[in-house]
């Protein structure tokens, strides 16, 4: 059963590519809403292996049943707050599991079953995953951009950038064994919401521009 989601808009979005190895990873998960059983507000606790969870999935997004995929979590007051602490960092989860079932599509939203497999933190990834350079790419959002930011949560990083709202970039990196590691990469924009984690290694220059924002 193959379920195909389009936004009918003049954007020609297209669903998110999860072949790997774009990135230099294979954990690349769309932005989705985890409910908690029953009721109309977000999971409060997180998912864990074995354990299965309705999830709202937003399009464009192309999905099948049975299928294998990874899917981002964040604590409820970083999903409805953003960002405030250590804590709510600390909260978020990458989790690789199966789609058991496809339960209605109302607007363009699925609403399915998952069965988690594996659930990871940003703790498992640094000490588990193996380290991969950072794809050069990601730098021009950030270096010499006016509307770019960094925030400290020791032992995190934010770093953030916009364009007028519409379009922009959220990293996620931890200090370690005294060197900075990008965790993940959120890249948003219009109808389009996407997560890549991995254990990403920073050059001299970004590291520099990281600790000088935050001075």
């Amino acid at each position: 059963m193959q379920i195909e989601l389009k936004v009918n808009c003049t954007c020609n979005c297209k669903p998110m590519d999860r072949t790997p190895p774009k990135y230099n990873t294979d954990i690349i998960a769309p932005a989705c809403f985890w409910q908690e059983a029953g009721e109309d507000y977000t999971l409060q606790l997180c998912p864990v292996p074995g354990q299965s969870y309705g999830v709202k999935l937003y399009p464009p997004l192309s999905i099948a049943l049975y299928e294998k995929l990874w899917l981002y979590y964040e604590s409820p007051l970083a999903y409805y707050n953003d960002f405030e602490n250590a804590g709510d960092i600390a909260g978020t989860r990458f989790c690789y599991g199966q789609i058991t079932a496809i339960h209605e599509t109302i607007d363009n939203i699925a609403t399915i079953e998952f069965n988690v497999e594996k659930s990871l933190s940003y703790s498992d990834i640094v000490n588990s995953c193996p380290e991969v350079s950072y794809p050069k790419e990601w730098l021009g959002g950030f270096i010499g951009n006016h509307n770019a930011w960094v925030e400290k949560h020791a032992p995190y990083y934010l770093i953030k950038s916009n364009a007028q709202g519409d379009l922009g970039q959220t990293v996620v990196a931890l200090e370690h064994n005294d060197e900075i590691y990008v965790l993940s990469m959120y890249d948003w924009g219009f109808h389009r919401s996407e997560y890549y984690a991995g254990k990403y290694l920073i050059d001299k220059e970004f590291k520099k521009y990281i600790l000088e924002k935050c001075e």
